[in-house]
């Protein structure tokens, strides 16, 4: 089934598949994840696999969390253009580039600050390189997989 829905004025297309022992296949803006439902009625022996319209009446507004329940880990940063991508690793608001393309950057600096969950979230490198291309700026909403930045 598919869901428009927002939070803190964003909007999310969210689709929500198959359901299976409490565990459901979520697509939020493209983006699959694997998400565990709270509070899911056990099944009966015969109902082991319950399709999408029974669904709790909360499990509309319970995708809006997905990202941060994704059960499979994140990707490891990939190359781009012979650089390293950096990207966001969840959802959220970026309050500060601490880089400018043409910096030097070493592994482990922080390079962006983001606000994810009312959290201020620290955004760093794994490789020592030069900013390459930096493709966000102070106060734009990111996604979970959007590209930040790239070294070389």
């Amino acid at each position: 089934m598919k869901y428009n829905i927002s939070v803190k004025e964003q909007t999310f297309e969210i689709e929500v598949g198959e359901i299976r022992q409490g565990m459901a296949r979520v697509n939020v803006n493209g983006m699959d994840y694997d998400v565990r439902i709270n509070d899911y009625p056990s099944a009966a022996p015969s109902q082991t696999m319950m399709p999408s319209p029974v669904l709790p009446p909360r499990v509309p507004a319970a995708p809006a969390a997905a990202p941060q329940r994704a059960v499979t880990p994140p990707p490891p940063p990939e190359t781009l253009s012979g650089g390293n991508v950096v990207k966001a690793p969840m959802p959220g608001l970026i309050l500060d580039v601490q880089v400018r393309a043409g910096d030097s950057v070493k592994a482990g600096q922080t390079v962006i600050i983001m606000e994810a969950m009312k959290m201020e979230n620290s955004i760093n490198v794994k490789i020592d390189g030069t900013v390459k291309e930096i493709h966000v700026q102070k106060g734009a909403q990111v996604m979970t997989g959007h590209t930040l930045l790239v070294v070389d």
